[in-house]
């Protein structure tokens, strides 16, 4: 949007329906873990706090 400032550099996307997609700015990577079945990631977002994402969902 013209005139705002963004201040994230990683993005997530929330597949709502085939035509919406939300797009939220994370702004800090807490957490990260790889294991043989799943990757975790606990992230603080710009709007809505601290975030669980499993397999970038």
């Amino acid at each position: 949007m013209s005139g705002s400032e963004l201040k994230a550099d990683l993005w997530i996307n929330e597949y709502i329906t085939p035509w919406d997609i939300y797009t939220h700015a994370i702004t800090k990577i807490l957490a990260h873990q790889k294991t043989p079945y799943q990757e975790m990631y606990i992230v603080e977002t710009g709007a809505f706090g601290k975030w669980l994402v499993l397999d970038g969902k």
